[in-house]
């Protein structure tokens, strides 16, 4: 577990199912407020010892909320890949955004092989996509 919203019971079942209750949180509505209408789990799962390069991991979730029917996530698939480590180092990293544009400015020392940066960017942080056709990559 790396953290949650509220306070929680959890318990394995089958071997490979993980139960989180929360009891009595009551989060109001989003309608009357829309930042405390949220709760979250955040976790980590290490693989099974016989998972392999290529092979892909399913996750799914369901939300019961009361006695009501569950609520169903999406699904996410996961692909065991070979760690890429960057060859430099970071020294420096700084940003701010005014006017709708952000401006990015950092130092790195030690690259090895490296031809450019590109820079992508995330509404969810989970899928990231470098700048559409008006975004030019960041040459070095």
């Amino acid at each position: 577990m790396v953290a949650s919203s509220h306070v929680y019971n959890s318990v394995i079942d089958d071997g490979d199912k993980l139960t989180w209750t929360f009891s009595n949180i009551n989060l109001p509505d989003r309608n009357r407020n829309e930042p405390a209408s949220h709760g979250f789990i955040a976790y980590r799962i290490k693989p099974k010892s016989t998972v392999s390069l290529s092979d892909t991991i399913h996750s799914t979730a369901s939300i019961y909320f009361d006695y009501n029917l569950s609520v169903e996530t999406n699904n996410a698939f996961t692909t065991v890949q070979e760690i890429i480590i960057l060859r430099l180092k970071f020294l420096y990293f700084s940003g701010n955004y005014l006017d709708g544009e952000a401006s990015l400015h950092w130092t790195t020392q030690g690259e090895y092989d490296f031809k450019k940066f590109i820079v992508e960017r995330s509404a969810n942080g989970r899928v990231f996509k470098a700048k559409n056709s008006s975004w030019n990559s960041i040459l070095f």
